[in-house]
C-alpha cells in the first residue's frame, strides 16, 4: 500500500504546527502530513494481509523513536497505511496520551490515521483536546474524514457555523460523493452560520469544477433576497480570490442590480488584498455605476491594497489621474490615501494633496494629521508651517498633541557603543 502526497489547494486553512525546532523541515512536513491521502492498494481500515507483521503498537513505538524526522515520517505513513479496525484502540490511546509527547508532524498523521478508523470519536477528541500546536489541522482532519463517511450525521452532531468545521465538512461532504450538500448549505439561510458554509461550498465548487460552476450556482439559486444577496456577495468575493476577470465580470453582471448591494465593495477589497489592486483600480475607473458612493469605497479598499504592494506605482498614478479625476467623488477617497501615505515621509508633498480635498472637515483632519507626523521627524519645520497654516489656534493645539496609542514614526536605532556594547 502506497501514500499519494499532492499540495494543497490555495485556499485549504493549515494551521502551524508548533515544531521545536528546524522550521524548514517543519514547512515541509506539514504539507506531507496535513494532504496526504491514502491511494492505491487497500483503503485504511482494511487488513494489509501481512501475518507476521508486528503488532502496531510494537511498530509504533520502534519508528517514533527514529531520530531523523524524515525517516521517521516515512515509515510512520507506511506502518499506518496498514492499520486495521482492529488497530483503533491503539490509535486512539498513543493520540490521546499526554504522558509520551511526539513531534507535531507525527501526531497530526496518527490523528488522521485514528480519523480514518472512528472520525466521530477522532474529531470529539480533537475538538475538545488537541494540543494547540496541531488544534486547527487536527480538527479539520477528523471532521473531514467524518464528513466524507457519513457527512448527514456530521452535520447534525458539529457547530457548522464555525469555520473549521464548515470548511472540512463541505469538501468532506464533496469527497463522499453523496448528495444533500447544496441543499444544507441553502438550507442554514443568509445569516453567520449560513454565510460560512456558503462560502466554504463555494471555495470548494471553484478549487474542483472552475469559476464558471460557480457563477453558474449563484444565477441558479433562488428565494428571500437576503438569501440571493449572500450567496452573490460570496460568489464575488471567492472568485476575486483565484480568478480577477471573472469575478470583475460577475460584477459588471450582478452588481447594479438589485440584488447587487456592495458586492463591487467586496470584490475590489478581495483583489486588493490578493495582489490585483492595480487591476481593480483600473477597472472602477473604467466602469459605470448608479451609485457614486460604492464606487468611492471600492476604490478607496482597492487602492488601498495596490499602495501596499506597490506604493511607487500606485502613487504615479495617482498624479496622471488627478488632472481628470481630481473633482470626482470617487476620486476623493484616492486622496485621501495618498495624503495617508506621504504624511510620513513628505509632508510637503502631502500638503499638495491635502489641498485637493473638498470637504472642509476632511482637510481639516488631514492637515492635522501632516502636522503632527511632520512634527515626529522636523519639529522645527513643522511647527514654522503650522503658525502659518489656515488651522484655527484650537485644531494647531490639536496637531501638538498625540491620542494614546497613535502610531508614530519609527526611530532609528541609537549607535553603538564602544565594542558594539
Amino acid at each position: 500500500m502506497t501514500l499519494r502526497i499532492f499540495r494543497p489547494r490555495d485556499e485549504t486553512p493549515v494551521d502551524s504546527l508548533k515544531a521545536p525546532s528546524r522550521p524548514g523541515r517543519l514547512v515541509s512536513m506539514l504539507l506531507l502530513s496535513t494532504f496526504a491521502l491514502i491511494a492505491g492498494g487497500a483503503p485504511l481500515g482494511c487488513t494489509s494481509g501481512d501475518s507476521s507483521a508486528p503488532p502496531l503498537d510494537t511498530s509504533l513505538e520502534t519508528v517514533l523513536a527514529i531520530r531523523d524526522d524524515f525517516e521517521r515520517s516515512d515509515r510512520l505513513i507506511e506502518i499506518l497505511n496498514s492499520a486495521t479496525e482492529n488497530d483503533e484502540a491503539t490509535l486512539s490511546s498513543r493520540v490521546r496520551d499526554r504522558y509520551r509527547p511526539v513531534d507535531p508532524v507525527d501526531h497530526l498523521l496518527l490523528v488522521k490515521a485514528w480519523a480514518g478508523l472512528a472520525p466521530a470519536a477522532a474529531t470529539k477528541w480533537a475538538r475538545a483536546a488537541a494540543p494547540e500546536n496541531i488544534h486547527g489541522a487536527a480538527v479539520e482532519a477528523a471532521v473531514g474524514a467524518w464528513a466524507k463517511r457519513d457527512p448527514a450525521a456530521a452535520a447534525a452532531e458539529l457547530p457548522v457555523g464555525e469555520p473549521n468545521v464548515a470548511r472540512p465538512l463541505v469538501t468532506g461532504w464533496f469527497d463522499s460523493g453523496k448528495p444533500g450538500l447544496v441543499d444544507f448549505v441553502l438550507s442554514r439561510g443568509a445569516l453567520e452560520e449560513g454565510q460560512t458554509l456558503i462560502a466554504a461550498y463555494l471555495r470548494e465548487l471553484i478549487a474542483r469544477e472552475g469559476p464558471d460552476a460557480a457563477t453558474d450556482w449563484a444565477a441558479s439559486v433562488q428565494g428571500e433576497d437576503g438569501l440571493v444577496l449572500a450567496v452573490r456577495r460570496h460568489t464575488g468575493k471567492e472568485l476575486a480570490t483565484r480568478h480577477p476577470d471573472a469575478a470583475i465580470a460577475f460584477c459588471d453582471r450582478y452588481c447594479d442590480g438589485p440584488r447587487g448591494t456592495v458586492i463591487r465593495i467586496l470584490v475590489a477589497r478581495r483583489l486588493g488584498q490578493t495582489g490585483e489592486g492595480r487591476k481593480a483600480v483600473q477597472w472602477l475607473n473604467q466602469s459605470e455605476t448608479g451609485d457614486p458612493k460604492e464606487k468611492g469605497q471600492a476604490v478607496r479598499a482597492a487602492y488601498l491594497g495596490w499602495l501596499s504592494d506597490e506604493r511607487d506605482e500606485a502613487l504615479a498614478w495617482a498624479e496622471t489621474a488627478l488632472p481628470e479625476h481630481g473633482t470626482e467623488a470617487w476620486f476623493q477617497h484616492v486622496i485621501g490615501l495618498v495624503v495617508s501615505t506621504t504624511s510620513w515621509n513628505d509632508p510637503e508633498r502631502a500638503l499638495l494633496w491635502a489641498d485637493r480635498i473638498e470637504d472642509p472637515d476632511r482637510k481639516k483632519l488631514a492637515l492635522i494629521t501632516i502636522a503632527r507626523r511632520w512634527r515626529d521627524h522636523d519639529p522645527v519645520a513643522a511647527e514654522a508651517w503650522l503658525m502659518a497654516s489656515p488651522l484655527s489656534e484650537e485644531s494647531r493645539s490639536l496637531a501638538r498633541q498625540y491620542p494614546k496609542n497613535y502610531p508614530r514614526r519609527p526611530q532609528p536605532p541609537l549607535p553603538f557603543l564602544d565594542g558594539g556594547q
